[in-house]
C-alpha cells in the first residue's frame, strides 16, 4: 500500500558526486524500520537525515543505497530543507488519501516519523 505514495521535487542546488550534480529527487513514506534505524543518532536533526537518506528512491542518477552518510552531511542547508519539505509534503498526502480534511479542519501530527 505504501508504495503508491511518492513525492518528486528537485534540489535547488544539488549534490555533486563524481563531477555530476543530482538534483532530481523521489521519496517514499518511511517505514517504522526506516525511524527504528535512525535512532542511532543523537539529535532531530541526525534523525531526520537518517530517515529521510533511507526513503529517498532516487538522487539524480543515485539510487537508494547509493546515497550516503557523506552525500546527506555535505548536502547544503537549503536542499536538506527541501527535502523536509516534500516529505511534509508526502505525509499530508498520506494524511488525506482515505480522510479528506472537513472543511475547516487540518490533518496534524509529527511530520518525518520522528520528533
Amino acid at each position: 500500500m505504501l508504495e503508491q505514495f511518492t513525492q518528486s521535487g528537485q534540489l535547488p542546488v544539488g549534490v555533486t558526486v563524481e563531477g555530476v550534480v543530482h538534483r532530481d529527487f523521489e521519496i517514499r513514506p518511511p517505514t517504522v524500520a526506516d525511524v527504528m534505524a535512525s535512532d542511532v543518532f543523537p539529535t532531530a536533526t541526525g534523525k531526520k537525515a537518517a530517515v529521510l537518506k533511507r526513503v529517498l528512491t532516487h538522487l539524480g542518477d543515485l539510487k537508494g543505497p547509493q546515497i550516503t552518510d557523506a552525500i546527506m552531511q555535505g548536502m547544503g542547508l537549503i536542499d536538506f530543507e527541501t527535502l523536509l519539505e516534500a516529505s511534509d509534503a508526502l505525509d499530508e498526502k498520506m494524511r488525506s488519501f482515505r480522510n479528506p480534511p472537513q472543511e475547516g479542519g487540518s490533518a496534524s501530527g509529527t511530520p518525518h516519523g520522528v520528533e
